[in-house]
């Protein structure tokens, strides 16, 4: 199965650094990447047009960088079989990084409808050991045998993810709208998804925050997580206002701080 790794950049320093972690993970020049400009306010204007509540605005643009993402993806189906999109601002776990990502695409047929399977994710209010008792598909990854992939939880977050290209052409049609607005009044039309803004308690007129992207795409796509992640954020400030350190790390690596260290903080 070919892939191809999709990073979502805002910066050339962040860019710089992912480099800098590819190349410690000894990966330059062993995989497939693409460095897509991520969306932004002064990149987005006429996207944004029709919309005039600002304090929204980078909650949206990130939804449109995903979304540009899945349909970069989507596009790329007859060179690759599988992206991992990743967001720029991610620590990649130093052990057998690359190997349990290929085991994973690998085992895909038996994931049943799950279309995503999230390498990267926020833990919110849940510990470390929290997950270890969470239901989880019997994988047997050979690389990392305490691996596991877990199907009970929907974990929101979008710092990286697995999805299989072909999977991604109908959700194209849905994402990709000329502008905001187009793509909230697409979104009303859609009976099928009624049943999930009702459980997130999300509105799609185009007044409201649309900063329940990681959750959207989550439950859309019926995300599979894999504990431990991955990936985490690294210790540098996130572009919505998170203090990633302070406000979700610091307290799921709570007494397994050995864990912390396994990956590549800067």
């Amino acid at each position: 199965m070919s892939y191809q790794f999709i990073i979502i950049s805002a910066t050339e320093e962040r860019k710089q650094k992912m480099e800098e972690q590819f190349a410690a993970l000894e990966l330059k020049g062993k995989i497939n990447k693409y460095y897509l400009e991520a969306s932004m306010m002064s990149n987005s204007a006429e996207y944004l047009k029709e919309y005039n509540i600002e304090k929204n605005f980078k909650y949206i643009c990130c939804a449109r960088s995903h979304f540009r993402a899945i349909e970069y993806a989507a596009n790329s189906s007859d060179k690759f079989d599988f992206s991992i999109i990743l967001e720029d601002d991610v620590a990649f776990y130093k052990e057998n990084f690359l190997e349990i990502i290929e085991e994973i695409i690998k085992k895909w047929s038996k994931y049943d409808d799950h279309k995503m399977v999230s390498i990267g994710w926020i833990p919110c209010d849940m510990k470390y050991d929290g997950f270890f008792n969470r239901k989880s598909l019997n994988l047997n990854i050979e690389s990392s045998p305490e691996t596991k992939l877990i199907i009970d939880i929907y974990t929101p977050g979008l710092q990286g993810y697995i999805v299989r290209n072909t999977d991604m052409g109908p959700f194209v049609k849905l994402f990709i709208q000329p502008t905001f607005t187009d793509l909230c009044n697409k979104l009303k039309k859609l009976h099928y998804l009624m049943e999930m803004y009702d459980k997130l308690k999300i509105n799609v007129e185009p007044s409201d925050n649309f900063a329940s992207i990681d959750i959207f795409l989550n439950i859309l796509f019926k995300q599979t997580i894999v504990f431990p992640p991955l990936l985490i954020e690294q210790n540098t400030p996130s572009l919505l206002g998170h203090k990633n350190k302070e406000n979700y790390w610091d307290n799921f690596f709570e007494n397994r701080e050995s864990e912390r260290s396994k990956y590549n903080f800067f």
